[in-house]
């Protein structure tokens, strides 16, 4: 019977080069075999309920490309809700009538290549044949600024995923999963593995 030693290593014992190496090998480990992004569509989506976009839809592409970003999708509107982000008094008109209002964000024409905030848009209907004038135009006016409200959304719920993206690659990320795990390592940076042995 032959018999071998190995000499392994925890991350913080191996050689600053080889530390580097081992960062840039497992750079992406949380991003493509993990759900690193669903705590953060889950949390915007409440979000987006409690503003008055219900069950709304995420998606994003990212990051760093051109037409990357995030948008979403909601076919109810809360519109007490919405009203109550912009100018209440302004919409108090509408408040009277609100139960004929209804409203979508749906892609745009244009918008099926890209993910980003300007290829969705919000779309207002009034199902009232006793309409007027001054009716139409404050459904007009709320459709523009609850547009400019989801794009301003989507901004922030890009930046958010972002944010999380770049903490999820980062050395001090990373350096916990090897602590956590209390992986080991070769004294090259091969992950020392008992099951391949």
């Amino acid at each position: 019977m032959r018999q071998e030693m190995l000499s392994v290593f925890t991350f913080d014992e191996l050689a600053p080069e080889v530390q580097e190496k081992v960062l840039e090998k497992h750079r992406h480990w949380h991003t493509e075999f993990g759900d690193w992004d669903q705590f953060v569509i889950e949390d915007w989506q409440t979000r987006l309920d409690e503003i008055g976009f219900e069950d709304a839809e995420i998606y994003y592409r990212g990051f760093w490309s051109q037409g990357d970003g995030a948008c979403f999708e909601s076919k109810h509107f809360d519109f007490e809700k919405l009203i109550a982000q912009l100018d209440e008094k302004k919409y108090r008109h509408l408040l009277k009538v609100i139960d004929y209002l209804s409203g979508t964000i749906q892609k745009n024409s244009y918008g099926h290549h890209y993910t980003h905030e300007s290829t969705r848009y919000v779309s207002l209907e009034f199902n009232n044949y006793r309409t007027t004038p001054r009716l139409e135009k404050l459904v007009n006016a709320l459709e523009e600024e609850l547009d400019d409200l989801s794009r301003n959304l989507s901004k922030q719920i890009y930046t958010s995923l972002e944010s999380e993206y770049e903490y999820q690659t980062s050395d001090e990320c990373l350096k916990e999963m090897f602590h956590c795990n209390e992986m080991e390592f070769f004294e090259d940076g091969t992950v020392f593995d008992t099951f391949s042995l």
